[in-house]
């Protein structure tokens, strides 16, 4: 039983809603690593049956997947800072979005430990780490767009940290929208 006064947290829409993405890819990342950045993003969303297609034409949103060049900007102790972006435009958000293959690969190597550093391991493997971390970097963007916010949360999705282990294995219950976010996104 909700306590009086408690806010409603609504059910995810009773029917999908595809949102079309158009790739205009300037990286080294093939057509089936797009298409698994896309699949990734559509495992986060699909609690909320928000659907991600692919669209070479007509309305969407642009998605600038942007070169391999690892030296992206950082933070304290050498983090990446941006492994993606929503343009702004008079306080809303525009369906412009910007990934960089450099600070997600960046990101993998900060991140790597004990692991071997970025440059001795094989294409092959971090053809299946990046994309990954892009989809979930997609994922979290497309949060900024849907809900027209520039504002991070303190947990879940739009936290304006996420850690490579959420990013290599996205789990719904740790990318998850609070309920105000689900309210915004639902018009409830």
């Amino acid at each position: 039983m909700m306590a009086s006064g408690a806010p409603h947290c609504p059910p995810a829409a009773s029917t999908e809603r595809v949102v079309p993405v158009r790739f205009y890819n300037q990286s080294r990342l093939s057509e089936n690593s797009l298409q698994a950045i896309v699949q990734i993003a559509n495992r986060v969303w699909a609690p909320y049956r928000i659907v991600i297609e692919m669209s070479g034409k007509g309305d969407g949103i642009n998605i600038v997947v942007s070169g391999d060049d690892a030296s992206a900007p950082t933070g304290d102790g050498g983090a990446p800072t941006v492994i993606g972006t929503t343009m702004f435009s008079n306080g809303h958000a525009t369906p412009n979005i910007h990934l960089s293959v450099g600070a997600a690969e960046q990101l993998v190597n900060w991140s790597a430990d004990k692991r071997e550093p970025l440059s001795a391991r094989p294409v092959a493997v971090l053809d299946a780490i990046v994309p990954r971390v892009l989809g979930v970097a997609l994922a979290h963007e497309l949060a900024h767009y849907l809900l027209d916010t520039s504002g991070h949360s303190r947990e879940g999705l739009l936290r304006g940290r996420l850690s490579l282990s959420e990013m290599e294995n996205p789990q719904s219950s740790r990318l998850r929208l609070s309920c105000a976010q689900r309210q915004a996104l639902f018009g409830q």
